[in-house]
């Protein structure tokens, strides 16, 4: 990179980033093509709207047809100098609830220790389904089994066990505080340079050639290196998609309170299907000829066809049978009576209520009207009903 007349090396470890409209610089993982973006580096302090260009180096390059290969990277401005870096990166904390009492939640997973949390009191989160809810306090007992990290919050809304809660921040981005300026530019370039293998050794002539032309070799990017190294990128096992296991989730049954029942329209109301109180008419009618008969089961089928009449076809109850049908129809009958005296006394009960509440407003009534007489009275008798009235 330069400006001006000074010249320098940076490594790719500048910060690009775009600032939004509520004035957050946040952090650019990659540039945006065609559109303009902001760059803080470490350098020296210059005056703003000084011209600045970047260009990639092309010493350790092969040549081309017309020379080494050479290439403008960005040209831009300086907007301002600052003693620190305010750009800013998105962090995304996941947590889990393990307690939940109707509003009031407790969450692990998303901090490591109660001194994370007491930092982050206060803080929004939310769940997937948009529930806000705020950080209370750390949970520090560990009798409750609670865990280092694990907070109490509350919510706008009841939220499930099974639902994830968010907490959406954002962080400093640290800028290493590289600068290495090129004091002389008029070293020639060092041509054996491009040539030249790291993994073999030099031979004398490229060690008196580099002498004698005091060559400077510019900065090689990571990947040339690697390719100049025969290097494979390194592969972290984190980076691989593993698969998602996943519990299978039961729903729970939806629940509605009486009052909401009954006041929802007539269509709207939940209705039990159709064959839940529905009985199979085969079924009731083969109930009655399914009593078991009095004939020994041991007996062969011929040997009963034999004894059978026609008589036995209708089996009549036994003397404990009948008894236990007397009884059943005695208790019936008094159910029923005693029913019948409590609807009856009901009815009694509700005509005197109801006539004595009817005569209370009658003499209310009354009384209002004969106050409203006495009113009128006294206001004619005073005097003040005399005035003349208007023509």
């Amino acid at each position: 990179m330069a400006f001006t007349l000074r010249e320098f090396r940076k490594v790719a470890n500048d910060r690009s980033f775009k600032e939004e409209h509520n004035l957050r610089r946040r952090f650019l993982k990659y540039s945006l093509d065609h559109d303009s973006c902001n760059m803080i580096f470490y350098g020296p302090a210059v005056p703003p709207k000084t011209g600045l260009i970047a260009f990639s180096p092309s010493a350790w390059r092969d040549s081309g047809p017309i020379g080494d290969v050479f290439r403008v990277t960005g040209t831009g401005s300086i907007l301002e100098t600052s003693a620190h870096c305010d750009v800013v990166k998105k962090l995304k904390l996941v947590g889990e609830p393990y307690r939940v009492f109707r509003k009031t939640v407790f969450i692990r997973g998303m901090f490591t220790s109660a001194l994370e949390v007491s930092r982050m009191i206060g803080a929004k989160i939310e769940t997937v389904s948009k529930i806000r809810g705020i950080i209370k306090a750390a949970l520090v007992n560990s009798a409750d089994g609670a865990k280092p990290g694990d907070f109490r919050a509350t919510f706008e809304a009841p939220i499930c066990k099974a639902d994830l809660v968010f907490l959406r921040s954002f962080v400093m981005v640290e800028l290493p505080p590289y600068y290495n300026p090129i004091s002389n530019l008029l070293f020639p370039k060092d041509s054996e340079a491009i040539t030249c293998h790291p993994n073999k050794p030099e031979t004398s002539d490229n060690q008196t050639n580099e002498s004698t032309q005091k060559g400077w070799r510019m900065m090689r990017t990571l990947g040339e290196m690697r390719r100049s190294m025969d290097l494979k990128k390194p592969v972290k096992k984190d980076s691989f998609y593993t698969p998602i296991e996943r519990q299978p989730y039961i729903s729970a049954p939806l629940r509605f309170s009486t009052s909401f029942v009954s006041s929802l329209p007539f269509k709207e109301k939940p209705r039990a299907p159709r064959s839940a109180g529905r009985v199979d008419p085969i079924a009731r009618l083969r109930a009655p000829l399914l009593v078991p008969p009095s004939v020994d089961r041991s007996a062969s089928v011929k040997h009963r066809r034999q004894q059978r009449s026609a008589s036995d076809y209708v089996q009549h109850p036994s003397d404990d049978q009948e008894s236990k049908l007397v009884s059943s129809r005695t208790a019936l009958s008094r159910l029923r009576a005693l029913h019948a005296s409590w609807l009856a006394k009901k009815r009694r009960d509700t005509t005197v209520r109801v006539s004595r509440f009817k005569a209370k407003l009658d003499a209310d009534a009354h009384s209002r009207e004969q106050a409203a007489k006495a009113k009128r009275k006294a206001f004619f008798a005073s005097g003040r009903g005399k005035g003349k009235r208007k023509s």
